[in-house]
């Protein structure tokens, strides 16, 4: 919750009160969609793959709608907007914390200067797989099949490129070392991790289907 929704709380004002209904709501949202996903890569469920998904997207409206109740429009915007850049502010996170065990710690105004870098490359370079795409259940089965996720992992490569390049202005010579191997780290998680997917979602897709894993 720290690395995904850290200053979240700062940017919108929240009391202690808000703060704390808000991350129980948002725990569990993503309880859900655990359980949700653990469906999804169940060999042993029946169900069809887009109605689970259908069925995700709507307790992902419900509970949004009892976040919107509680922050208000003007601040529910705000909170949809954050999220946009969740990815990149999760990993800028993390990199921080990284560097705190050195002797170069991330100082706060480079922290933000870095998350503005990569919002303003992430508007001006949209993800292959954008969130309207990501967010329409019909569309699952394309995210795990086809080159869509190489065409994404492609994009992030380049992202990194652009931040790495602009970072050069903000960071320090040995920060931007430790940010350049932490990018690469990153990368190879993220390949890493969508084989796994892959892997798991043939193999849910070949035991519906009653055929064997393709190789």
């Amino acid at each position: 919750m720290n690395l995904m929704y850290g200053g979240l709380a700062k940017e919108l004002k929240l009391t202690p009160e808000q703060n704390e209904k808000l991350t129980e709501l948002i725990l569990d949202q993503q309880m859900k969609q655990m359980e949700s996903a653990e469906s999804i890569f169940d060999k042993d469920t029946n169900a069809p793959i887009t109605a689970i998904a259908g069925a995700v997207s709507d307790e992902q409206k419900q509970s949004d709608q009892s976040i919107k109740e509680l922050l208000g429009e003007e601040k529910f915007a705000q909170y949809q907007d954050f999220k946009k850049t969740m990815a990149e502010r999760m990993q800028l996170n993390m990199f921080k914390q990284q560097l705190e065990v050195g002797q170069t710690p991330l100082q706060e105004e480079q922290f933000r200067q870095l998350m503005a870098v990569m919002r303003e490359e992430h508007e001006k370079n949209p993800p292959a797989a954008g969130e309207d795409f990501k967010s329409n259940p019909a569309n699952l089965d394309k995210i795990f099949s086809g080159d869509l996720m190489e065409k994404q992992m492609q994009w992030q490569e380049q992202m990194n490129q652009r931040v790495l390049e602009r970072a050069a202005q903000i960071l320090t010579p040995e920060q931007l070392k430790a940010y350049n191997n932490f990018q690469t780290q990153q990368v190879g998680m993220q390949k890493f991790s969508l084989k796994m997917m892959r892997n798991m979602f043939g193999t849910k897709e070949n035991a519906a289907a009653g055929t064997a894993p393709s190789k």
